[in-house]
């Protein structure tokens, strides 16, 4: 038990670390950027698409659609049941918490990052094409995350790691392979 504490603590001075070096680089250019960016990895962006998607064109991606809406639950499950056995504060105790949605207060995992990473696995296993552009994006998204205080480079990496592994478990539920 001991061993485990201690590796948590060296992984919160590693955040910790990380988290001071990334408030240095900070230019209004970039913060303004990242802002922007850090909205596409929201529930509200991916709700609207996703009613867009089921609208305009569900014949076409109707079972890609099935797949997404699935793996977003999945791995909204298992941030929030996460999120409520750490909670772990923000980098930032400035953020305002919505009243529909106050475990977001918690910063352990990144619910943006794993968002992001699902539907970019999702969507390089359906068109691996668009695999590259997928990732990146999602990459900058989790960056922004951290470059806007939202969270830390362990929260942004373990939401990563939950998109990736819901998007597989829905892909596998759904016999996409």
């Amino acid at each position: 038990m001991e061993l485990i504490s201690k590796i948590i603590e060296i992984l919160i001075e590693i955040d910790n670390n990380i988290h001071q070096a990334i408030l240095k680089t900070h230019r209004p250019w970039l913060t303004k950027s990242m802002t922007i960016l850090t909205h596409f990895g929201s529930s509200t962006v991916w709700s609207i698409i996703y009613l867009i998607l089921f609208i305009v064109i569900k014949n076409k991606v109707g079972g890609l659609l099935v797949i997404l809406i699935f793996a977003e639950l999945l791995g909204l499950l298992i941030i929030i049941c996460l999120k409520h056995l750490t909670k772990r504060e923000r980098p930032s105790k400035n953020l305002a918490v919505r009243i529909i949605d106050p475990w977001n207060r918690y910063s352990f995992p990144s619910l943006h990052s794993a968002r992001v990473f699902m539907i970019a696995t999702v969507m390089g296993v359906a068109c691996p094409k668009w695999w590259g552009y997928m990732i990146s994006i999602a990459i900058l998204i989790g960056f922004s995350r951290l470059y806007l205080a939202k969270h830390y480079l362990s929260d942004v990496l373990t939401g990563a790691l939950t998109g990736i592994c819901s998007a597989l478990i829905s892909l596998y539920f759904f016999n996409f392979f």
